[in-house]
């Protein structure tokens, strides 16, 4: 059995990044309220 509060956190990382990504902000709506910041990491300029 996983650990509830890491499911939970995997599920917020995983709609933050759905937004970024592929722009599609669904799932991170119904967190938003619950989220303090969002930070958009250039990873260009690591390649």
């Amino acid at each position: 059995m996983s650990e509830p509060c890491l499911v939970v956190a995997d599920y917020c990382t995983w709609a933050i990044q759905r937004k970024w990504e592929r722009d599609d902000s669904r799932s991170q709506v119904l967190l938003q309220d619950k989220i303090a910041s969002e930070t958009e990491i250039d990873v260009s300029r690591n390649e």
